[in-house]
This record gives C-alpha cells, sequence and structure tokens, in this order.
C-alpha cells in the first residue's frame, strides 16, 4: 500500500466508480491507487503547462513570530507531568508538529496545529493531540483533546501539558541523540498551478510537501536519501541521481500536465463556478521512531481531483539504519498469520469498545481481522495500519491496532527483542 502514481483522469473515474458505492471488495482496489506519485513528464507536443514559481516554505501559523522561521527537526528527551516521554518534533516553514510517547508506556501520540479556537496562547506554540479513528459505538463521553503550550527556545521547550480532562501539567524537554539515534533536517515545498492561467479567479490545483531529509555524516544518510526519494516518487531509482529540488519539480509537472489535460474541454466563461476542479495533492514524511539504530517513518499522502472528499493514507516503513535495510515482519517476530489474526482481533475489541461477543463486523466490512504488510512498531507494541476503505467506511478513518510485545513472548525476533531491551 504506498503511494502510488496514477494520472488525474484514472483517479477521477476510480472516484466516480467508488461513489456508486460499489462493494468493499472495490474499495480496496481503489485505496491502493488514491494517492499521487509522479509519473515521467509527457511529451505531447502542446504547450508547456504554466504553473507558478515553487516556493520553499509554508503558509505562517498566527501564533509564530514570523521573524522565527526555518525548517527543523529535533529529536526531544525529557519530562510531561513528571513522567519521561520522548519527541520527535519537526518544522515546516512556521508550523510545528511532532509525535510522541511515553517510555514507560511506549503508545505513540501525534501532535498537530489547534484548532482555530485554541490557537491563541500569548507568545506561546499551541498543540492539539489528534486521532483519525472516530469509533461511534463506544459508551464513553467524548473528551477533549489533549493540548501542548508551550515556548521554544532553541535546543529546548518548556510549558504545559493539558490532557483530556482539562489539568494541566509541567512539561520541559531538551534536543538529545546518541550513537543510536540520528539527525535528520526537513524541506518544504509548494505550487500551485491555474486551470485557466489568464484568469484570475479560476480554479487552480496545488502541492505541497513536507518530508525529512538525513543530515550530518553519518553511513547511512545517503542509503536513506535514496529510500525517502523512493516514497516521494515509487517511480525513482538510485541511479536516476536527482536533487530534491529536480525530484520535486518532476512530480509538480507531472500533476500539473495532467491537472490541465483534465480540464482541457471545459468552458473558461464557467472558470469561477469550477470549485470541483480546485485539486489537491499534499505529502508528508514524518519520524515516529528514532532510537537503538532502528527508524520509523510514516509517508502521508492527500488528494482531491473532484468527487465528495479527498482520499488520504499514511504508509509506514521501518528500517534497521544499522544494517541499512527495510524491515520485514520477521525482523519483529515470528508469530504466524492466525496468531497475529487472534491477537488483533482482540485487541480492536477492546479498542473499539466492543464487548467479547459483539461481531467485528458491527464496525468494519468482514468479521475478522487480519494482519496486512503496513506495520511499525513502538517500545511495547507492534502496530498494523489499516488506509480509508481498507476494513471499514471512510468515516473511521485510518485504523491503527497495536498488538503488546508482551502478547508475542517467545515469538520475537531475538536480535529485535535484545536490542529494544524487552523482556
Amino acid at each position: 500500500m504506498g503511494f502510488n502514481p496514477v494520472p488525474v483522469s484514472i483517479l477521477v473515474i476510480l472516484i466516480k466508480i467508488l461513489l456508486m458505492r460499489i462493494t468493499h471488495a472495490g474499495f480496496l482496489f481503489i485505496t491502493g491507487f488514491i494517492l499521487y506519485g509522479c509519473n515521467n513528464p509527457k511529451n505531447t507536443g502542446e504547450a508547456p503547462v504554466v504553473v507558478d514559481t515553487i516556493v520553499k516554505v509554508t503558509e505562517p501559523v498566527v501564533n509564530i513570530p514570523l521573524t522565527d522561521s526555518g525548517n527543523f527537526y529535533k529529536r526531544m528527551v525529557g519530562t510531561v507531568a513528571g513522567k519521561p516521554v520522548v519527541l520527535n518534533l519537526q518544522r515546516a516553514g512556521h508550523q510545528f508538529s511532532g509525535i510522541y510517547y511515553f517510555t514507560q508506556v511506549g503508545s505513540f501520540i501525534e501532535l498537530g496545529p489547534a484548532s482555530p479556537e485554541n490557537k491563541k496562547a500569548g507568545d506561546s506554540i499551541v498543540l492539539e493531540e489528534f486521532t483519525s479513528e472516530k469509533f461511534d459505538n463506544r459508551n464513553e463521553q467524548p473528551s477533549l483533546p489533549g493540548k501542548w503550550i508551550f515556548t521554544y527556545a532553541g535546543h529546548a521547550i518548556e510549558g504545559v501539558w493539558v490532557d483530556a480532562h482539562g489539568n494541566r501539567y509541567p512539561l520541559a524537554l531538551r534536543e538529545q541523540y546518541d550513537l543510536t539515534s540520528y539527525t535528520f533536517n526537513v524541506l518544504s515545498y509548494s505550487d500551485s498551478a491555474r486551470l485557466f492561467p489568464g484568469h484570475k479567479n479560476s480554479s487552480q490545483a496545488h502541492t505541497r510537501e513536507d518530508f525529512v531529509i538525513p543530515a550530518g555524516n553519518y553511513s547511512a544518510g545517503t542509503w536513506l536519501n535514496t529510500e525517502i526519494m523512493k516514497m516521494l516518487d515509487d517511480t525513482y531509482k538510485s541511479t536516476m541521481a536527482l536533487s530534491y529540488d529536480s525530484l520535486i519539480n518532476r512530480i509538480h509537472h507531472s500533476f500539473f500536465t495532467d491537472y490541465h489535460e483534465q480540464g482541457k474541454n471545459l468552458d473558461e466563461k464557467e472558470a469561477e463556478s469550477l470549485t470541483y476542479m480546485n485539486y489537491d495533492l499534499e505529502q508528508n514524511i514524518k519520524i515516529y521512531w528514532n532510537d537503538k539504530s532502528y527508524l520509523v517513518l510514516s509517508h502521508f499522502g492527500y488528494s482531491y481531483a473532484g468527487g465528495a472528499h479527498g482520499n488520504y493514507g499514511a504508509t509506514f516503513y521501518c528500517y534497521n539504519v544499522a544494517e541499512k535495510k527495510r524491515m520485514r515482519l520477521s525482523d519483529i517476530t515470528s508469530a504466524d498469520t492466525l496468531l497475529l489474526q487472534k491477537l488483533l482481533e482482540e485487541n480492536f475489541k477492546k479498542r473499539a469498545g466492543l464487548k467479547p461477543n459483539e461481531k467485528l463486523n458491527t464496525i468494519l466490512f468482514d468479521n475478522f481481522l487480519k494482519p496486512n504488510k503496513n506495520f511499525y512498531f513502538s517500545g511495547n507494541e507492534l502496530i498494523f495500519s489499516y488506509q480509508p476503505y481498507e476494513i471499514a467506511a471512510y468515516v473511521y478513518g485510518q485504523i491503527d491496532i497495536g498488538i503488546p510485545f508482551t502478547d508475542l513472548k517467545g515469538y520475537l525476533n531475538p536480535i529485535f527483542q535484545k536490542r529494544m531491551g524487552l523482556p
């Protein structure tokens, strides 16, 4: 389930089929094709595509000083409410985001820009915790998202954590690496093209990419660059030796070429009413785990090319950086498919609030839940991630189900178990 390249015209056809409510078997087919990568630029003999200039920054967030610019990634270690945590903090333009976990618990919590009503807090930065899952059969009352309200000063952050019940606790973290964690930078690109270049109110196509790249002189840096380029464009081969600027230009050129091809028969007099032709393509790559010579990256993609809504999904990549290889499931566990299915079904019921005797298809398409190839891990669990439409309706979003390593005792790969310090 990668970020696969398809022309806009094919994508639109697939979305139309989707809107006709075909069976969920059809949904699974579409999911593998919902997100754009890059095709080779087409030589059609037509005039070149008119696009706006690439801008390698993103729009500012109102509570970040405009003079305080620059992209970065920082691995930060410290405490929240007196408990040890690790935060993978990223900044693209003026926008902060991050993934953190309590080291004694291990589960990941994502941080993103606060909703508009919660953004302003003086000079502080406000990030909200969030999840994409929406299990509407839960009996518990919905709670407010937790928030981080902090000030950023170079290599440290200080502030308060507001939990889901409104309680406030101190947080303090500092940038920290060791011999088994790695340094990165962040690149940001954005671009746009009008459907009718001479019409100021024309529909537009927009692109945006925010992603980490290796920084520093560690030996795996060149290899990781190639892996990241493959994520952004799954037609990329290491022999191409492209810069990131060149790679992104290829992606944008292909996207805008297909966009103009899709709209070539539309009437420019209707330019202002063609809102369904406001296309979007976004990609980001974030760090979830960066420790013990293991690296977990999330490649998120979003595309809108007409229809009722856009499509999105995240694919996870686990790397053994010390050995310069992408990890297979067998590098983590020897458990077979039947055992993993049993554990996934048990843990899904707990996560979704289902009773032991309730069927999985109360929420899912089927009354079973099999492991897939989209897996990753934290300090205490193996997680399988299912993109929208893969196992449940779009409203449930991307569904991540963790299996605690304690449930896999006796089935863990000895090398992985030792390096992770698992009992």
